[in-house]
């Protein structure tokens, strides 16, 4: 099934399983934009690009453990996740979580783009909360300067 959408860049988020291949061949890929690396220590010394430097967050704002380092404005991106967090993950029953927390990382963070952290599907290999449908996430983030 092929669809089209209105969504900023692709982006993955590798290092953190055995199967997902060489971080090598996931930039010569050329199916993503930008590629998180989970964990420096995997990637050998063939890496010659720039790196952007980054922070992956939890929802809840401000973060407990990263909010002195993300308030600083020194990061390229910001990639809040937004699952597994019952405060501020998106629930059918009440969008509205998420929203407020999505509003206050966009309005509260000085940084150059805002990557939104969510399952891809409803039914992943292991227990997580927050899939947001495509509609929905689109209706609630699209049109901020800061979506990545």
């Amino acid at each position: 099934m092929v669809c089209s959408s209105n969504a900023g860049d692709i982006v993955v988020y590798w290092g953190q399983g055995e199967s997902e291949g060489t971080l090598k061949e996931t930039c010569n890929s050329g199916l993503y934009k930008i590629v998180n690396i989970a964990f420096l220590a995997k990637f050998g010394a063939w890496w010659r690009r720039s790196l952007l430097r980054c922070a992956a967050p939890q929802c809840p704002f401000p973060d407990q453990h990263q909010n002195g380092a993300v308030s600083t404005g020194l990061f390229d991106f910001v990639w809040v996740q937004f699952y597994n967090n019952g405060p501020c993950q998106f629930e059918s029953t009440d969008p509205t979580k998420f929203q407020k927390s999505w509003n206050q990382w966009v309005l509260s963070i000085r940084s150059r783009k805002i990557y939104v952290g969510l399952p891809a599907s409803p039914s992943p290999a292991t227990p997580v909360s927050g899939f947001v449908p495509t509609r929905t996430l689109i209706t609630q983030v699209w049109g901020s300067n800061a979506l990545g």
